[in-house]
């Protein structure tokens, strides 16, 4: 059985490039969580590197910014203050991997030292980052089976964005028996969208798809 778990959810203005300012800002927010007795702390896409300018940046800038995962000096901070906290954090940045390539990639630090990480399914910021080919799922020491999918892995738009803020919420799992996810799922009828499962020769690379009409910020 699970137990309650209060989860945060945190947005800020990351600055560009700046990782010591923006971890500083995610150490700041993970303080505040645990005086209020938070559980677990997301922060949002590469807000480690900055996330929107990358687009611009040329591969040799973009390295300069990567980091390994397992051992590298931002998931040392982020393990520092989930340690410190007793807090399990999430925060994204950009992965220098063992493979060569580079991955949008979110590190869950948690406060009994392990880390688990999830590579983007669907990465367009840039040509030269690559997209991951996995779905992330783990145990975090609050007793709960989670998972981690960033932004377009969701197809989720963001409509707005107010200050620095975080909203703290409980989670009460007696309520998911009740969850229309939960009840609707039954319903489902695979044959229906079974087609939807196989390849068509028509599909396109993500970053194609999400810049197909001309980038006029530019």
């Amino acid at each position: 059985m699970m137990n309650n778990i209060k989860a945060a959810s945190v947005q800020f203005n990351h600055s560009p490039g700046n990782k010591s300012y923006n971890l500083k800002r995610i150490h700041e927010f993970a303080k505040v969580a645990s005086e209020q007795n938070v559980d677990i702390v997301a922060f949002p896409e590469m807000c480690v590197t900055g996330y929107w300018y990358i687009r611009n940046l040329s591969k040799d800038e973009i390295k300069d910014l990567a980091e390994p995962v397992q051992d590298g000096q931002s998931t040392r901070e982020l393990l520092s203050f989930s340690s410190k906290y007793n807090i399990t954090i999430g925060a994204g940045l950009i992965e220098q991997a063992n493979d060569g390539n580079m991955y949008n990639t979110y590190v869950v630090a948690m406060p009994d030292g392990n880390i688990a990480y999830h590579r983007k399914l669907h990465c367009f910021i840039s040509k030269h980052m690559v997209s991951g080919n996995d779905y992330t799922v783990f145990d975090i020491p609050q007793g709960a089976r989670v998972g981690v999918l960033i932004c377009y892995d969701n197809n989720i738009t963001e409509t707005w964005r107010a200050k620095d803020e975080m909203v703290v919420a409980d989670l009460d799992p007696s309520l998911l028996d009740m969850c229309t996810g939960q009840r609707w799922i039954k319903s489902r009828r695979p044959t229906l969208y079974k087609p939807l499962a196989e390849l068509t020769g028509k599909e396109e690379e993500t970053r194609k798809v999400r810049f197909t009409m001309k980038d006029k910020t530019k």
